[in-house]
């Protein structure tokens, strides 16, 4: 699916943020028409200042309309949304499955190929990958990266994103408030590992997205039967201190670029410890304190992650982050707080990738 720059559906109103001025909200509104793979349209003009280098007194221009790779297994919802406002600045965006991809590797040569057919060049890929297809993007990613292709985000970082005890590990190593976590991988060790801890306990295994393979554990007996049940089918568990003042809710910061662009308060329905939407929680606006929004972009920092959901408890002692998304929902954050998030990380992606390719083109000239 090729976006083409045709008019997208109607957004959330922009939220007043740096990331989304109300100028860029207006210019966004109206993108320029363009063929299906070359822009012929004529291009509505970036907000952003033209990324030049010099050369013999001329001057090299690096703000051409991009090519832009949308690799998602869900072409609709967040990847959409995101989709159509990189074309609505006047971009080329394809959306494309990531099993789609073929990836074809010679001595001294790598390509990737759909259909039997090579891939178009492209000038940035932006990654929607979902946990089920997390490896074979990580692939994809990575030989797109040594290929020359900018990625968003990195092979590396999304393989760390999903697998929980390697983000604890950097997330600690880096002085990121995160719970009490211990990782257990032989029964022998539940009893003593469970004592020094205390109940209530979270039991966790190692991947699993949206509240799935995060249990509650009330009492010491019972944190060791669920564990031990994990272990004996060869699942490796992670036991955290459960933190009870902040139990049934949580906070949910969404980074893009090193900045905040919309923040929600999730509370669980009922007597519901998790707080995922997708289990029924609410979602409401909330202005995050500073230490909040520095712990949530720090987090997303350590992992390497341009783009990223960060889930924060509200302990008594301060934020205490629990998980860090590389792929959050957008559609569902848009609605809560009328933020426009998709243009947001529409606006730092070109940036970002003008920015790049304006320090090529500077290099190549000062060679």
């Amino acid at each position: 699916m090729t976006r083409k720059g045709t008019k997208s559906p109607k957004t959330p109103k922009a939220a007043a943020t740096k990331q989304t001025p109300k100028a860029v909200a207006a210019k966004a509104a109206k993108p320029p028409k363009t063929d299906a793979g070359t822009a012929t349209g004529k291009r509505a003009k970036s907000a952003l200042p033209s990324k030049t280098a010099k050369k013999k007194g001329k001057v090299v221009r690096a703000d051409k309309p991009l090519r832009v790779l949308v690799l998602t297994r869900e072409p609709k919802g967040s990847a959409g949304r995101i989709a159509d406002a990189i074309a609505a600045r006047g971009h080329i965006v394809k959306v494309l499955g990531t099993y789609e991809v073929t990836l074809e590797l010679s001595t001294g040569s790598l390509s990737l190929v759909r259909n039997q057919q090579p891939l178009k060049t492209y000038d940035a890929v932006l990654a929607r990958v979902g946990h089920s297809a997390t490896s074979h993007g990580a692939m994809v990613l990575r030989q797109f990266e040594l290929m020359g292709v900018p990625v968003f985000p990195r092979a590396d970082a999304l393989v760390a994103s999903r697998d929980k005890l390697i983000a604890l590990q950097r997330l600690a190593a880096a002085g990121i408030p995160i719970p009490q976590t211990s990782f257990v991988r032989r029964r022998k060790d539940l009893g003593p590992t469970i004592a020094r801890l205390g109940a209530p306990l979270i039991v966790k295994v190692l991947e699993g997205t949206q509240g799935r393979g995060v249990l509650l554990a009330e009492t010491a007996r019972g944190a060791e039967a669920i564990a031990e049940a994990l272990l004996y089918a060869d699942r490796p568990v992670l036991l955290q201190k459960f933190i009870a003042e902040s139990r049934g809710r949580d906070v949910r910061a969404f980074v893009v670029g090193g900045g905040i662009v919309a923040a929600v308060r999730r509370v669980a329905k009922g007597d519901e410890y998790r707080s995922n939407v997708h289990l029924g929680a609410s979602a409401e606006p909330v202005d995050l304190p500073a230490s909040y929004a520095r712990v949530a972009v720090d987090a997303a920092r350590v992992l390497g992650l341009p783009i990223a959901g960060v889930d924060v408890l509200e302990g008594k002692d301060g934020p205490v982050v629990v998980e860090v998304n590389s792929s959050p929902g957008v559609v569902g954050i848009e609605e809560a707080t009328r933020a426009d998030v998709a243009g947001a990380i529409a606006q730092w992606l070109e940036r970002e990738v003008y920015a790049l390719q304006a320090k090529a083109l500077q290099a190549r000239a000062n060679a």
